[in-house]
């Protein structure tokens, strides 16, 4: 936007222009042209380009809307347009391939994408911007789809392709965490095919079948595991294929009514988890039976080393018992020894005395050290 007050601007070819003069007052001009400008603002337009899988949804000042299917190409004029927005054209690649509008009065206007709870709401008449809602417009494929003017698409479930409603067979795995009666926590892993059957029911239900797809299996597989025991699973065999047997058989007719959806198939791919779970515990048991034994085993020992310092003690005093006796005994027999010595001297004195000898002289020249004890001898006789 540019504000002009003496002067003149090209509109070349392929562009265009709003010019407001100094009363305020529009025109439009498309170029190739020349424009001589006094007090006047100028603001050149975008071109917004639709190609042949896209529509212009173009918004009115006076909030009416158009769609304008590609190919197409429009300015977008502040004046007369709020907003022009190129939007994707639905592409329904097969016969299987729905896309669900729905039909507003021309005179009214509501969010660009309706989803299915607001048709419940429309059809019961608890919403009052959505109570002219009440034709259903189904299109099924190949075919590109453009929206009318007051018609809006239905969104469901896919992220990818939101606005178009597969009424093939889909399949969809799924893992489901379960419980055993004895509470070890197992994974079971299914694959579930099914198809919408009935879109009426389907619409007024959830827009995502995988909900109560996923709220029925899982209920039944809880209710066929909750009654058995994990110890099952390695004791018995074939418990495996007979409990996957029971998952597969589950009826879904409660979908097929109240949703629309038909269960074709549910495959049961395996059960994890009980296989560690119980390793784990047979693991935890040994290791606490390891734990007892060890303790087991340090108490015998310790018992072993007292008893074995025990009898270490008795030996021990046994041996300075028998020493000491051996020590009195050599006592005893020196002490006799000694007896007998000095009984034999005393003899041999006395046998002297009874010749006469001199005892002094002979115990002076012999020089013997047995000269006192002798001599007390002699003196107590």
């Amino acid at each position: 936007m540019k504000r002009v007050r003496l002067g003149k601007r090209t509109v070349k070819d392929g562009e265009a222009c709003v010019i407001w003069d100094r009363f305020g007052k529009s025109r439009l001009v498309e170029g190739p042209s020349l424009e001589y400008l006094f007090y006047s603002i100028v603001q050149f337009l975008d071109l917004l380009v639709a190609e042949s899988n896209e529509y212009l949804e173009i918004h009115f000042s006076n909030g009416s809307v158009e769609n304008i299917p590609g190919p197409a190409a429009m300015f977008r004029n502040p004046v007369v347009h709020s907003s022009v927005l190129i939007k994707n054209a639905v592409k329904l690649n097969c016969a299987l391939d729905v896309a669900v509008l729905l039909q507003e009065p021309l005179h009214q206007r509501s969010d660009s994408v309706i989803k299915p709870e607001q048709i419940m709401k429309s059809e019961i008449g608890d919403d009052k911007m959505y109570r002219g809602l009440t034709t259903t417009n189904l299109i099924h494929g190949p075919c590109l789809v453009f929206p009318k003017s007051n018609e809006r698409f239905v969104s469901f479930f896919d992220s990818t392709h939101p606005c178009v409603l597969y009424l093939g067979s889909s399949v969809f795995p799924h893992k489901i965490p379960v419980s055993t009666s004895d509470g070890l926590d197992v994974v079971v892993t299914i694959s579930c095919t099914f198809k919408i059957c009935n879109v009426e029911k389907f619409l007024l239900g959830n827009q995502d079948p995988k909900v109560p797809l996923v709220s029925g299996i899982s209920a039944n597989v809880r209710n066929i595991l909750s009654a058995i025991k994990s110890s099952k699973f390695i004791e018995t065999d074939g418990i495996l294929t007979e409990v996957c047997g029971k998952i597969q058989r589950y009826d879904g007719q409660m979908l097929q009514d109240e949703f629309g959806i038909l269960v074709e198939r549910i495959e049961c791919h395996g059960i994890d988890g009980f296989k560690n779970e119980m390793t784990a515990k047979l693991k935890q048991e040994l290791h606490h039976q390891q734990n007892i034994a060890s303790i087991l085993n340090r108490e015998q020992l310790t018992i072993a080393d007292e008893k074995n310092a025990a009898r270490l003690h008795e030996i021990e005093e046994n041996k300075l018992r028998q020493q000491n006796q051996l020590a009195g005994i050599r006592l005893e027999e020196e002490l006799k020894r000694k007896r007998d010595v000095m009984k034999l001297n005393l003899e041999y004195l006395q046998s002297l005395k009874d010749l006469d000898v001199d005892l002094t002289q002979v115990f002076v020249r012999r020089e013997e050290p047995l000269v006192a004890c002798a001599l007390q001898g002699i003196e107590r006789l």
